[in-house]
């Protein structure tokens, strides 16, 4: 027969380390989100900079 204490040290320490496991991918997305918000602010910016020059349509490619 097994030790119930010793069932219930396993069992925690899976658990320890599916915790540790889980906090690391929280904490690579919540870097990879950090970094698209970046990118999404600075897209945003150029949009708004074109748009101020005369938008979009002003900057068409000489093959229009």
């Amino acid at each position: 027969m097994s030790d119930p204490i010793e069932d219930m040290q396993v069992k925690m320490a899976f658990l320890e380390k599916n915790l540790m496991d889980l906090d690391g991918v929280v904490r690579e997305l919540y870097d990879r989100i950090e970094g698209l918000e970046r990118d999404l602010a600075s897209v945003r910016s150029t949009v708004e900079e074109q748009q101020l020059e005369g938008g979009l349509a002003a900057n068409k490619p000489p093959h229009y």
